[in-house]
């Protein structure tokens, strides 16, 4: 008999001889390969027993062999008893037994299966990368099979190594399903059902990829209960067990030689990387390790450490997005819960910097398991995530620029700010919304938006209150904090370069008039005698403090009035212009009118000549003549010299 085996689903699987001449012969192999008319299945025991089962022939090709091959075409089932020398009878065991050729091999083998010969098994299992990544394969499964949790339990193995058990309560599976299904390459029981997660039948093998010495599958409907042993080389055997197992199944690994420490690690690693957001509880346990004494692996679909996060639901489709603060780029894509691919590649467009999950029932990951397939639930999902970006993602990140603002957090105000403002891949928010702080309640309102600020042509910006914001406040003039910039890269100037506003105290003046005493009103008198005789008079004298962008002046032009004013911009009056004249107010915060005032308690007509000469020179009227005139008048008063 040769080797060219038999196609299965379009998958060559041919047929491997066993051990001692007789052949063994792969699932899905068509009965006329075997070169007779069908082939018997029969159940039997390992040691020779002669099956009680009436034989059946075969009428599908991707039905698997059952039992060994006849020695010839029309030999018997097992050697005549001349042919062998003759055993002690076993015991007639009260369940059939069955030994089997390799569901999975190609070609031929004299041994255990080696690197060099393990055929398309070899290649499937080292196509998956993460050698831990059964796991992902066996809770899928399990949530295929309708099962309401999945535990996962990790001890010393009895021999050494590790074993490995991972037990759900689903539907179980039946001889039929293990032999016909699980067992076959390339075949599933899933193709068409609406939800189920594996759909290539090709998932089981990964159970070989962590090398386990013995991989056993116990499972049951509710009634018996059966026993799979599926070794290194590929070869398996199915029976009846004693023991009643509880309806679903648990899967055994047995893995020699492994550190318990370091496996139990990775294992808790690949459940977190596949199964993180799985729709069901899952449990680890592991013996031994009290950081992994008992750990829930799930939790619900998210993205923790986001600025702003934003959820949609469509149908059964999840989609979360969210805004980093750093412009780097993450999207996953899972199916009930379970990873299908992960990358930090950017996409185009406005997600190119955010990160987003997608969870929709209709995703799946390619033969190859390391990608999703790019086909019309991919884009009909990344549709939804750029509408969940425009209407969910963009509101949340106003409203949690408003939060901030209320709360007076400026640090996680100017984060959000700078993430959408990055110049690499800004956040199109609409900045007419942008939430901002207010020194003074508006109106018992704390926070306004820069459209609502744009209504006030006076608004202005402060690091803090003072006499001139609380003036801006009188006179219903917003001022927004700018202690809220603090949290931007340029500081308050970024906010006020955003915002379009000016700084109070670079711009803005307070003029509060001062009642001057006897001596001041003296002063005043005297001076406004000096100006008229040696130049003109102006239009009235008044003692002010000045508060803000012109706090330093000694003197400025401007009405004197009777209560505090803002001026916004400089106070450039012409108090000594020929026509339109305007007030001259003298600043009693800056030197020289401070020293007039506490001269003229000695001399007033001594301190008037002196500051009168002061207001000419910094108003650049003086000429040499009346500087002559007023040096004269301030030595006669020093001498009491009458004119």
């Amino acid at each position: 008999m040769s080797a060219e085996g038999a196609r299965l689903n379009g998958t060559f699987l041919p047929c491997r001889p066993a051990r001692g001449g007789a052949t063994r012969a792969a699932p899905g192999r068509a009965a006329g390969a075997l070169g007779g008319e069908g082939t018997r299945n029969t159940e039997h025991h390992r040691s020779g027993m002669r099956a009680r089962r009436p034989p059946r022939r075969w009428h599908d090709p991707t039905t698997p062999l059952r039992a060994r091959r006849p020695s010839g075409p029309s030999g018997p089932l097992v050697a005549p008893a001349s042919a062998t020398p003759r055993r002690p009878r076993a015991p007639v065991p009260r369940y059939p037994r069955r030994a089997m050729a390799s569901p999975y091999r190609r070609g031929k083998s004299k041994g255990p299966s080696t690197p060099e010969d393990d055929g398309i098994v070899g290649d499937l299992v080292r196509q998956f990368a993460d050698p831990y990544a059964f796991y992902r394969e066996l809770v899928q499964n399990a949530i295929d099979a309708g099962t309401t949790r999945v535990d996962v339990r990790i001890r010393p193995g009895s021999e050494g190594g590790v074993r490995i058990t991972v037990r759900d309560d689903g539907e179980g599976m039946d001889p039929e399903v293990l032999e016909g299904k699980l067992l076959v390459l390339f075949r599933s029981g899933k193709e068409g059902q609406e939800g189920k997660i594996g759909k290539f039948g090709v998932g089981f093998v990964s159970v070989l990829a962590v090398k386990p010495s013995r991989v056993t599958v116990r499972t049951s409907r509710g009634g018996p209960t059966w026993t799979l042993h599926l070794f290194p080389d590929h070869t398996y055997e199915l029976f009846e067990g004693d023991a009643k197992h509880p309806r679903g199944t648990s899967v055994i690994l047995d893995v020699p030689g492994a550190e318990l420490g370091e496996f139990v690690k990775r294992s808790h690693a690949a459940l977190r990387t596949w199964c993180r957001h799985a729709t069901l509880p899952i449990h680890f346990h592991a013996e031994r390790d009290a950081d992994h004494a008992d750990r829930r692996i799930d939790e619900p679909l998210g993205l923790p450490e986001m600025q702003v996060t934003a959820a949609a639901d469509e149908g059964d489709t999840r989609v979360v997005v969210g805004l980093p603060a750093e412009p780097t780029p993450f999207a996953g894509f899972y199916n009930r819960g379970l990873t299908l691919f992960e990358t930090r590649q950017p996409f185009p467009g406005p997600l190119g910097a955010l990160h987003f999950k997608v969870q929709a029932p209709d995703l799946e990951h390619t033969l190859s398991r390391d990608n999703v397939r790019r086909d019309a639930a991919f884009r009909r999902a990344m549709k939804l995530v750029e509408r969940v970006v425009e209407r969910e993602l963009v509101p949340a990140t106003l409203a949690a620029l408003r939060e901030a603002a209320e709360a007076n957090e400026p640090a996680r105000w100017g984060a959000i700010v700078d993430r959408c403002r990055d110049p690499r891949h800004p956040l199109a928010i609409p900045w007419s919304e942008l939430p901002v702080r207010l020194l003074h309640p508006h109106g018992g309102v704390e926070v306004m938006t820069a459209a609502r600020l744009g209504y006030f042509p006076k608004a202005t910006l402060a690091l803090a209150r003072t006499e001139l914001t609380q003036q801006l406040h009188a006179e219903a003039d917003p001022v927004v904090d700018g202690k809220l910039g603090n949290g931007l890269r340029g500081g308050w100037e970024s906010l006020a370069e955003l915002l379009r506003i000016p700084a109070a105290h670079q711009t803005c003046t307070l003029v509060a008039p001062q009642e001057p005493s006897g001596v001041g009103a003296a002063l005043l008198e005297r001076l406004e005698a000096f100006l008229r005789a040696a130049h003109r008079r102006p239009d009235g004298l008044q003692l002010v403090r000045l508060h803000g962008a012109q706090a330093s002046e000694v003197l400025v032009g401007g009405p004197p009035r009777t209560l505090p004013w803002v001026a916004h911009g400089p106070l450039r009056g012409k108090p000594f212009r020929f026509l339109a004249r305007s007030g001259l107010l003298l600043n009693v915060t800056s030197q020289p009118v401070r020293d007039a005032l506490e001269l003229a308690e000695e001399d007033v007509e001594l301190a008037a000549a002196l500051l009168a000469r002061e207001v000419l020179l910094r108003s650049e009227v003086m000429k040499d003549g009346r500087d002559r005139d007023l040096t004269e008048a301030a030595l006669e008063a020093v001498l009491e010299v009458t004119p």
